[in-house]
């Protein structure tokens, strides 16, 4: 396991295709888990998804905020507050990783899908069902979760437990605990957050 936001250490431990999952602090990001969590379900950690999609020369990642960007891991995240976790499908034949990423990368440039959010916290509150998010499918407008569960689900067939249109980061980092490897995380403190989350696992 490695740690940390030295370059060299990213390029050790990070591969494309590796989804990374993201605990924020703040009103948004505690809501985030807060309506994405199933009636039942112990809290959720992760309120914000994406994807590594290169290495070289630097570490970047595709994930949807105002806009879906490309953007170097260590700007973006470096010194902030957030929690980071990295999992990996070892499994993926390299054609595939490659398609995945490609599917990902389709997405740059598109507007945030604010409806969308809006969407699953109207299901959430209605226990989980899917009615609102039904009306929202349209691709134009991605959310963070979108840009890896859809590029997962055209780039290799693959699914989080959910329709990609209905998966949340929840759902994608609870999917991660059994069927993918946990590659990386920020600190041993965020290692401790998200272990005790999932029961120490």
């Amino acid at each position: 396991m490695q740690f940390g936001y030295e370059a060299t250490t990213l390029k050790v431990a990070l591969r494309p295709g590796d989804i990374i999952s993201v605990r924020r602090r703040g009103f948004l990001s505690w809501l985030i888990r807060r309506c994405e969590r199933s009636k039942g379900e112990e809290p959720s950690w992760a309120s914000h998804s994406a994807m590594i999609v290169s290495v070289e020369p630097t570490v970047l990642l595709a994930e949807s905020l105002a806009k879906t960007v490309i953007r170097p891991l260590v700007a973006a995240y470096s010194g902030s507050r957030a929690m980071l976790v990295a999992h990996r499908l070892p499994e993926l034949a390299e054609g595939q990783i490659a398609q995945v990423v490609s599917c990902a990368e389709e997405y740059v440039g598109r507007d945030y899908g604010w409806m969308k959010v809006a969407a699953h916290a109207l299901d959430a509150l209605l226990g989980g069902v899917y009615l609102f998010r039904r009306l929202c499918r349209l691709q134009a407008y991605p959310i963070c979760s979108w840009v890896v569960a859809f590029a997962y689900e055209k780039g290799a067939g693959l699914k989080f437990g959910a329709d990609a249109d209905v998966a949340t980061p929840d759902d994608i980092m609870d999917w991660c605990q059994v069927e993918a490897r946990l590659v990386w995380a920020d600190s041993a403190g965020t290692l401790d957050s998200a272990k005790r989350c999932y029961g120490g696992q």
